[in-house]
């Protein structure tokens, strides 16, 4: 009957009576250590990712978000048991611009995920770029001569790009060739200028620029032109108009109808169509001794086919033709020509080009930048 009694009476719970549960969710944490690096481009960073398990341990995945564009982040291990760690590594593109750049580091766990905020700063100037430097960044030469100069190029910031070279404002007669005409940033080319037998002393500044795949850079090279233009013949070049010259026809022009091989003006000779012969010619031209040569450049163009010679173009010293070319030769451009004049060093003598047509098509023979050295 006690029992009985006790079982009826129903007494609620009290506050502040202890209570009993099951165990909790599992859960952790994670942390950075440390929160913030730098690094320039092509650079790294790293930071220790920690985890600390609440309950029973599970496997945590690491990712990344928010770095920007050219910025890798790696853990190792990508993924840990939460109570373990990782290693988070940023690696720094050479095209990435300076700045600061917070990343979200998130661990994805089997029900719930925590993040925690690295803040990367990237240095230095960023893009790529180079230097070019030219050593010496001066010479001298004689007309006929020739002078080099070492470029040199180097990386400056983010890495090696392709450079090509080029040089401009050398003057008319001169000619500036890189060997080799393109190289790696960090690497050197050799300029070599090549001066013209007709090229009037004095002093010319002449602009190479590299040319890379995010910058351009230039240096100046002084080139000076020593002593007389080196020439037996006045005028070589006919930019003085007739000066020196005796011509049969106005074969000496500047017209636009053809284009000079140097400079403006230049000897358009025949080209009509019909019987007909025309001369240029200078007199008392010295021949120097040793070994002479004169120098042209001839543009041949014609009507005519095949190899039979109808036209032609003869060079003449005195009443001597020492060289002869015709339609059959046509080159469809200017080529320079050399002819031997050794038979006739020391002398003084009239230097003539004599031209012939035949009576139907025509053939043109256009001359420019003759030279007797």
């Amino acid at each position: 009957k006690t029992k009985a009694a006790w079982d009826a009476v129903s007494v609620p719970a009290q506050s502040g009576d202890p209570t009993c549960t099951g165990n909790p969710n599992p859960d952790f944490s994670i942390a950075l250590n440390p929160t913030a690096g730098s690094a320039a481009p092509g650079g790294t960073t790293t930071s220790t990712v920690s985890t600390t398990a609440i309950g029973t341990a599970q496997n945590v995945t690491f990712s990344a978000s928010g770095q920007p564009s050219g910025v890798g982040v790696a853990f190792a291990p990508p993924s840990v048991q939460s109570g373990a760690s990782s290693t988070l590594t940023a690696t720094v593109g050479a095209n990435v611009a300076p700045g600061t750049y917070p990343i979200t580091v998130t661990g994805t766990g089997t029900s719930l995920s925590h993040t925690a905020q690295y803040t990367l700063t990237v240095t230095g100037t960023g893009a790529p770029d180079f230097s070019l430097t030219l050593n010496p960044t001066a010479g001298s030469a004689a007309p006929g001569g020739t002078t080099t100069s070492t470029v040199s190029t180097a990386v400056t910031s983010g890495s090696a790009q392709s450079v090509a070279l080029t040089a401009t404002g050398q003057p008319s007669g001169v000619g500036v060739a890189f060997a080799p005409s393109t190289v790696q940033s960090g690497a050197s080319s050799t300029l070599t200028t090549t001066v013209d037998a007709n090229v009037a002393p004095g002093t010319y500044p002449i602009t190479v620029t590299g040319t890379g795949s995010s910058a351009t850079h230039s240096a100046t090279y002084t080139l000076t032109v020593t002593g007389t233009t080196g020439n037996a013949l006045a005028n070589g070049g006919f930019e003085q108009g007739t000066a020196n010259w005796t011509q049969s026809a106005n074969d000496i022009t500047n017209s636009n109808q053809n284009s000079a091989h140097g400079g403006s003006w230049y000897a358009w000779m025949m080209g009509y169509g019909s019987t007909a012969t025309e001369t240029v010619a200078q007199a008392n031209v010295a021949i120097p001794a040793g070994s002479p040569q004169l120098k042209l450049w001839v543009k041949i163009t014609t009507q005519e086919s095949g190899s039979t010679v109808y036209d032609t173009l003869k060079v003449k010293i005195g009443n001597a033709t020492v060289a002869t070319y015709s339609n059959a030769n046509a080159t469809g451009g200017y080529v320079q020509k050399t002819v031997n004049l050794s038979a006739y060093a020391g002398q003084t003598v009239t230097v003539t080009f004599a031209g012939a047509e035949d009576a139907s098509l025509t053939t043109t023979f256009l001359v420019d930048d003759v030279s007797i050295s």
